[in-house]
């Protein structure tokens, strides 16, 4: 069984002999079982397709980041071909070295993953340090997708989303108020519209909703 780990710019693997393989995500040099450098790393992880080699990552946060990666960029060609489905999409990539040789070049979104962020926008425009800390914290707690409207909004009226988000409605999902309280394309909220020209309270008017 395969055993991987971050440490600093190297991947890890470590396999069940004791044996181990490192692969420096700077240079791409691939440091072979027996300690020495060799040209591919795929014959060191034979045996093991791509989707075993991300699952094997410790790091639960680390293995996310390579998963949104492999659906979102480096393999994404695949996913708007053929297969739809994206452990079948996985399983017929053979060439583990082709994908880890790009993840360096999206080094910057594995902070939001770092962080504990499940779910995020891929065109995210926001850098982490302009991420009010609040926020964050709530999607990580309701498992939310971090994206470019959600911080629009959020920064706009920060305590409305999190006592809406932490009141329990009947019917009314965390994922509808984060619907509702989206900025739509033209730059308005329909949710404040009816706050401002009725001048509704929030929480009553989503209560009202869900009755």
């Amino acid at each position: 069984m395969l055993t991987s780990c971050k440490e600093n710019q190297y991947l890890v693997f470590y396999f069940d002999d004791g044996k181990n393989v490192k692969y420096n995500l700077s240079t791409g040099e691939t440091i072979g079982k027996l300690g020495k450098p060799v040209k591919d790393i795929c014959t060191q992880l034979r045996g093991n397709d791509l989707l075993q080699v991300i699952k094997s990552f410790q790091d639960q946060n680390y293995s996310n980041f390579l998963t949104f990666l492999d659906k979102n960029f480096i393999n994404k060609s695949h996913a708007k071909k053929r297969w739809s489905s994206y452990t079948t999409r996985v399983d017929r990539i053979t060439n583990i070295g082709s994908f880890l040789s790009k993840i360096d070049n999206y080094k910057y979104l594995e902070q939001y993953f770092a962080c504990g962020i499940e779910k995020l926008d891929p065109t995210i425009k926001y850098k982490i340090t302009e991420i009010p800390k609040n926020l964050i914290k709530l999607c990580k707690t309701y498992s939310i997708k971090l994206t470019n409207g959600l911080i629009e909004s959020y920064k706009q009226k920060p305590d409305l989303f999190s006592n809406l988000l932490n009141y329990e409605f009947t019917s009314i999902s965390r994922n509808n108020i984060q619907d509702i309280l989206f900025l739509n394309k033209y730059g308005k909220d329909k949710f404040d519209q009816l706050i401002n020209n009725y001048n509704y309270k929030p929480t009553s008017l989503l209560q009202y909703i869900d009755k």
